[in-house]
């Protein structure tokens, strides 16, 4: 994150996420005292995907171009005791497979910090004509009757874009807690 600008706790229904003033806050239909800041193109989120109630969060950088924002979401999933970690990581690499057309893994590794772990996954696919990069966190916590919550990061960028975005992308994952 670029410490140089003012940073902004976002903070979902089950999520928290720290980002500069650089990102802003998408409205879920469910939350009426948010009004959208700016307009999204029609392409760039699929029809009613705020919609979808494991979305929590949907970040999207302010400056951009008239192709393209960059997009930070976090989403959450709950799962019963017949689902391990594994298993729902698995569904959630196989969701993004199937819904994303040309959608195309180029890395997948393993995560840890000291107080989680999981699947990072990298992807790319093509937007119209523009190359997209898709860099998604996965990991679950663990309720006490053995079931849990998937808890999924997604940025996207262009990927001629990549290491500058994850330059601010990075540190807003690392500062992403469940609430």
């Amino acid at each position: 994150m670029d410490d140089t600008r003012p940073a902004i706790e976002h903070t979902g229904r089950t999520t928290a996420v720290t980002a500069s003033d650089r990102w802003i806050r998408l409205p879920r239909p469910d939350d009426p005292d948010l009004t959208p800041p700016m307009r999204l193109l029609a392409d760039q989120l699929p029809p009613g995907v705020l919609d979808d109630p494991r979305l929590d969060l949907v970040l999207v950088r302010a400056e951009g171009t008239e192709e393209w924002h960059d997009t930070f979401t976090t989403a959450v999933e709950p799962f019963g005791p017949g689902v391990g970690a594994q298993q729902w990581q698995h569904q959630v690499t196989s969701l993004s497979l199937r819904t994303i057309p040309g959608y195309q893994i180029v890395d997948m590794t393993p995560w840890a910090t000291d107080e989680q772990a999981g699947l990072l996954t990298t992807g790319t696919y093509i937007l119209d004509t523009i190359s997209l990069t898709l860099t998604q966190w996965t990991w679950v916590v663990e309720d006490a009757d053995g079931g849990g919550k998937g808890i999924t990061v997604t940025a996207i960028c262009p990927t001629h874009q990549l290491a500058d975005s994850s330059a601010e992308t990075n540190p807003m994952f690392e500062s992403t807690r469940v609430l």
